[in-house]
């Protein structure tokens, strides 16, 4: 079978589109992960040790506080947990952000680490929504050829005994730039809808005699319903009532205001530096509200350090991405401010620490370094497009950008481990009085 789907003159996608959400997260991860673990020998290049695989899961599970909350739910110990309804969120978190960046920390064989990083390029490009051209799927293509072939090696290296590791669901991979051509992005083709669709309508059959009559009852009624919600929006309800309250800001907006007695100088001192870069003109004083909190376009809730101060939740939410000046920036918010000029001009900013000395190990992989701790910088939030997550290394220090990936877009947020509201309503924006 793994000859058959490898060679051209098989087509199975003209006929059956790929599942993504199978494939690549339920199929290919369990399956690597066995063999790192568990299907392999000491002596070869792709085994994980035990105390490795510990530690790797230990880190994979303390790593929560900085994943933002409204990616994904809590993620397991693979290494305990493998074996017990591991979902298919954690399998696409331990693919997009854990794998590569606690793999370089702890040392693991750069062979296993480049291999895998193939692939974790090829289901990003996959699994991403955007026009492609005839180039880029060429490029793919040759790409996963290159996988392939450097899976088969590593993995196999000529040993008859190790061929069952030329499994179906990898060499698969073959045809996905072809899929893309034909049917657009592979994300398309997920059965998780259609799915979801035969189970909802099942339960809802009752007559043992004519189900299908039943069943056709059921759908003529939905779409009927479906068709007058359309035309009379009011008549949703529930959680297809789509009310103006959860809509998002068109700019970014500043939430949760601090009141506090003595604002931090060295923020004045920044935002004073940042007034007279922008305005050359101003002389004259300013005022400055504190704010912890920044409603986002994209619907994401971003936090501060001032905010974080007088929070018990366990997970975080500072880190950000930006463009400034024509780059992509990645930082911690300190804390926003409301600056108002005389004059009239009025401007919202955030005191940020940006992440330095980027370089990127593997295509997918971002990381970098703190800036020293003194140093306070400005932007407008103007130029903030997204919250991410962190990921620390323990001993290096690294951080590891975790941007939220595309293929969570398959999942309902129950599906990914997170209740349907936004961040601002599961943590609340209350005014803060502070001493």
């Amino acid at each position: 079978m793994p000859l058959a789907v490898a060679s051209k003159a098989f087509i199975h996608p003209a006929f059956f589109p790929l599942n993504p959400f199978h494939l690549f997260y339920e199929n290919c991860m369990p399956f690597f992960w066995d063999c790192w673990i568990t299907d392999s020998e000491k002596d070869e290049p792709i085994h994980i040790s035990a105390a490795q695989g510990q530690k790797l899961g230990e880190l994979i599970a303390g790593a929560m506080e900085t994943l933002p909350p409204s990616f994904c739910g809590p993620i397991h110990d693979p290494y305990q947990k493998r074996q017990s309804q591991y979902k298919a969120f954690e399998w696409m978190a331990l693919l997009h952000w854990y794998i590569l960046p606690i793999g370089i920390e702890l040392g693991l064989n750069p062979q296993l680490l480049h291999v895998f990083s193939q692939f974790v390029t090829i289901i990003e490009f996959a699994m991403t929504i955007t026009p492609r051209s005839q180039e880029e799927l060429d490029s793919l293509q040759v790409q996963v050829m290159r996988f392939l072939n450097d899976y088969e090696f590593l993995y196999v290296n000529n040993d008859p005994n190790k061929v069952y590791r030329c499994c179906l669901c990898v060499f698969q991979l073959f045809h996905v730039p072809m899929h893309i051509r034909w049917f657009g992005s592979i994300r398309m083709g997920s059965q998780a809808t259609v799915e979801r669709s035969i189970g909802e309508v099942g339960h809802k059959i009752h007559s043992k005699k004519e189900p299908f009559a039943n069943l056709t009852n059921i759908i003529i009624e939905q779409e009927c319903i479906r068709i007058a919600q359309e035309y009379y929006p009011q008549l949703r309800v529930g959680k297809d009532a789509r009310s103006p309250a959860k809509s998002h800001p068109a700019m970014p907006r500043l939430t949760q205001e601090l009141h506090v007695r003595n604002v931090d100088p060295t923020h004045l001192d920044a935002i004073e530096s940042f007034i007279t870069a922008k305005y050359p003109d101003f002389q004259g004083a300013f005022s400055a509200h504190l704010y912890g909190k920044l409603s986002l376009p994209d619907g994401k809730t971003l936090k501060s350090q001032v905010s974080d101060e007088f929070s018990d939740a366990t997970r975080k939410y500072r880190w950000f991405e930006a463009h400034l000046g024509g780059k992509r920036l990645y930082g911690e918010a300190v804390a926003f401010y409301h600056v108002e000029l005389a004059g009239g001009i009025i401007s919202n900013v955030a005191i940020y620490k940006a992440l330095t000395s980027i370089n990127q190990p593997y295509p997918t992989t971002i990381r970098g370094t703190w800036s020293p701790d003194s140093l306070n910088e400005v932007m407008d939030v103007s130029n903030i497009q997204t919250v991410v997550g962190i990921f620390t290394g323990p001993q290096s220090k690294n951080v590891y950008v975790l941007r939220k990936h595309p293929a969570l877009m398959l999942l309902r947020p129950e599906e990914r481990g997170v209740r349907d509201v936004l961040d601002s309503d599961r943590y609340g924006e209350a005014d803060v009085e502070l001493d």
